[in-house]
């Protein structure tokens, strides 16, 4: 029991550690900027991490729109929470309403599991990261979480709320 003991208080310790150092690794310090604009991102990426806000950085392909997106994340007060992300591009449009809302069992043909809840289930208080890309129904149900912080399920009429800071990148300017 004691030996239980030390090694739960030897692997929170670590953990505690582990996170300070990915903290100080992704801090705005640590970004090299290649151009005037995006060191520009340190000042404004420094003033937004404080606050609730959704984010959209902005920027062409390779000009590190994820690498602010962390330092926000990490430098906000839901650094302590986790840090979600999602590629949107990556994922089907057909099951991107899926995996980000969840659904409920019967809410379309062979869903893997009898219920799935989506951003609810994974995203109880933190930053959300979203590389977006447009999907036109997708976007009235994303804005309804940005607005109100609630979403429904596919496949249901009950609103569930949600604790989320969405951070989003796209390189379309």
């Amino acid at each position: 029991m004691l030996q239980k003991v030390i090694e739960r208080s030897h692997l929170i310790k670590e953990n505690k550690e582990l996170k300070a150092q990915l903290q100080d690794a992704v801090s705005f310090t640590n970004i090299v900027y290649g151009s005037p604009k995006m060191e520009g991102s340190h000042g404004v990426g420094g003033t937004v991490a404080s606050s609730q806000a959704t984010i959209l950085i902005r920027g062409e392909s390779g000009t590190g729109k994820e690498l602010i997106a962390n330092a926000i994340h990490y430098a906000s007060p839901r650094s302590e929470k986790p840090w979600v992300k999602v590629s949107c591009a990556a994922i089907p449009e057909t099951l991107l309403e899926s995996e980000l809302f969840g659904h409920e069992k019967g809410a379309f043909t062979g869903p893997s599991r009898k219920d799935w809840a989506g951003l609810k289930k994974r995203t109880e208080g933190p930053s959300f990261s979203m590389k977006w890309r447009p999907h036109s129904g997708i976007q009235v149900k994303l804005l309804r979480i940005l607005q109100d912080k609630e979403f429904q399920r596919l496949g249901s009429n009950v609103p569930l709320k949600a604790d989320v800071r969405v951070i989003t990148a796209t390189h379309r300017i």
